[in-house]
């Protein structure tokens, strides 16, 4: 018996420093974060090449049970169409805007003024299949979706690469879930940066996961 209350009292020393280096990894650096407000998000001041990724967080745009298009919004008669939105806290579980169960759209305007380098979005848990599409260009999708018939589940975080303009930029996600009652929507934050910094951080999840897999063996 004591041998098997060690064997818990290591590993649980060991999860406790991988999920304190998870931590520290997907930490800004400690500098304040700018956050959106009723669906904007103004980085012209944010530098990432000295201040690192920023997690996209703060209040979005929310469309409940509709997945929305570039083409939605691109139209002036747009909110003729009743399509006009709510806000919702990202991250964070949309049942406090409509049913656990269903489907919706989030979408983000984002101001850069470097629009010569690439750059990248890091997802983490996104409740339970998404489709990211930015300036009317899809870059990423996890599992499929869309309605009850048209729908796959897949809730794996991924990294996205593409180019943006300078001033205001589209960032959509599409969102549905169709079986998991316990939570929906954008649950963790969407990370943006430069290309390498995305692809850094992406390594160092793996790096985590990797550790998280080996502690529990």
């Amino acid at each position: 018996m004591s041998t098997r209350i060690a064997a818990a009292l290591v590993t649980a020393a060991i999860l406790s420093v991988t999920f304190g280096l998870f931590l520290i990894f997907f930490s800004p650096g400690g500098k304040q974060t700018p956050e959106a407000e009723n669906g904007f998000l103004d980085l012209t001041a944010w530098r990432f090449a000295e201040d690192g990724v920023v997690p996209l967080n703060g209040e979005w745009e929310f469309y409940p049970d509709k997945l929305l298009a570039h083409e939605h919004f691109a139209s002036s008669s747009a909110n003729e169409g009743g399509i006009a939105p709510v806000s919702i806290e990202v991250p964070g579980s949309w049942s406090d805007r409509m049913q656990a169960l269903g489907m919706a759209t989030y979408r983000l305007q984002v101001k850069v003024r470097d629009p010569v380098s690439v750059y990248g979005l890091k997802t983490s848990s996104i409740q339970m299949s998404n489709r990211i599409i930015v300036n009317g260009r899809v870059v990423g999708n996890s599992g499929s979706p869309g309605d009850k018939r048209n729908y796959e589940a897949m809730n794996r975080p991924y990294a996205a690469y593409f180019t943006l303009m300078p001033g205001w930029n589209e960032i959509i996600v599409q969102v549905a879930n169709h079986e998991f009652p316990a939570g929906s929507g954008i649950n963790e934050s969407i990370y943006l940066g430069y290309a390498a910094q995305i692809s850094k951080l992406r390594d160092r999840a793996l790096t985590h996961d990797w550790i998280s897999v080996t502690a529990f063996l």
